[in-house]
C-alpha cells in the first residue's frame, strides 16, 4: 500500500502532540524568547522526523514508501540543524548542551519506536524528559537563576511522568485488563507533594498546586471512581487528557506571569 505525504509527515499519536505542544508552550509563554521560539521550533521539526525514520526502517515498509519516508526524514531534520546553525552563535552553552542532552534522549527513544517497544511505560517516559531538557533552554536563554530552572523542570515532568501512568491504567481499565491503580495515585500524590514544597520554597509559584490537584481528581476518578461503569472509547480518554493538558498550562503560566 502506498501512504500518502501527509501519513508520513505528520504522526498519528495525538497524544504525542499533547506532550510536546505543552511544555514548548508553557515556556514560550512565561519565559519568550525569539531565540527560544527558534531553538523550540527546531526541536519540533525532530520531532516530527521520527514518524518517517521510524518508517524508513521498518522492515514492513516497502521500497516507494520508504524513499518517501527518507526524503521527508531528510526535510525535516535537515530544515532543524539548520535553524540550530542559524541560532548557535546567540546561545549560552547552557542551553547547548541541554539541547544536545534532549536530542541524545530522543534518539534513545527512536530505538524503542524503531523495535516496538515504545508502548511500554519506560518507553513513553523518555519522551517528557527528553522534551524537558529540549523547553528549558527557553528560561536558560532568559538567564534564570539555576534554581528556578531545576525547579521547572521537575515541574515539567510532574505532568506527563504522572499521566503517562493514569492514561496506560486507564485503557487497559477500559478494555477489561490488569492495571496498576497503586502506581497512578503514586505517581500523582508524588508529583502534588512536590509542587507543594516548591511553591513553599518560593521555587514556583503557587498556582501549579491547583493543576496538579486537578489532575489528582481527574486520576482518583477515572480509576476508582469509575471502575465498572459505563465503557469510556478510548479516543474521548485521549480528548478529554488534552483538555486537562491545556488547563495545566494556562493555570501554570497565569503563576508565573501574575506571581500566584
Amino acid at each position: 500500500m502506498t501512504l500518502s505525504v501527509r501519513s508520513v509527515a505528520i504522526p498519528k499519536e495525538h497524544g504525542a502532540w499533547g506532550y510536546v505542544l505543552e511544555p514548548f508552550v508553557l515556556v514560550l509563554v512565561i519565559a519568550f524568547s525569539l531565540d527560544g521560539m527558534y531553538l523550540l521550533f527546531a526541536a519540533f521539526l525532530f520531532f516530527l522526523a521520527h514518524r518517517p525514520v521510524r518508517l524508513a526502517f521498518s522492515l514492513q515498509t516497502n521500497s516507494e514508501n520508504r524513499l518517501l519516508a527518507i526524503g521527508i526524514a531528510i526535510i525535516y531534520i535537515f530544515s532543524g540543524l539548520v535553524i540550530l546553525f542559524i541560532i548557535m552563535p546567540w546561545l549560552p552553552l547552557k542551553a547547548m548542551l541541554l539541547f544536545g542532552t534532549g536530542l541524545l534522549i530522543m534518539l534513545f527513544y527512536l530505538v524503542f519506536d524503531i523495535y516496538k517497544k515504545k508502548r511500554s511505560l519506560l518507553g513513553e517516559q523518555i519522551v517528557p524528559i527528553a522534551l524537558a531538557f529540549m523547553a528549558i533552554n527557553v528560561p536558560v536563554i532568559g538567564n534564570w537563576p539555576d534554581e528556578r530552572l531545576i525547579a521547572l523542570y521537575f515541574l515539567l515532568l510532574a505532568r506527563p511522568v504522572s499521566t503517562t501512568f493514569y492514561i496506560n491504567a486507564k485503557i487497559r481499565l477500559e478494555k477489561g485488563l490488569d492495571y496498576s491503580a497503586k502506581m497512578v495515585y503514586l505517581s500523582h500524590l508524588i508529583a502534588l507533594f512536590y509542587v507543594i514544597v516548591a511553591a513553599l520554597l518560593g521555587w514556583i509559584p503557587y498556582s501549579p498546586v491547583l493543576a496538579m490537584f486537578i489532575l489528582f481528581y481527574r486520576a482518583v476518578k477515572g480509576i476508582w471512581i469509575s471502575a465498572g461503569r459505563k465503557h469510556v472509547a478510548i479516543k474521548k480518554i485521549g480528548m478529554m487528557e488534552f483538555v486537562y493538558g491545556i488547563a495545566f498550562v494556562i493555570i501554570t503560566a497565569v503563576g508565573y506571569l501574575c506571581d500566584l
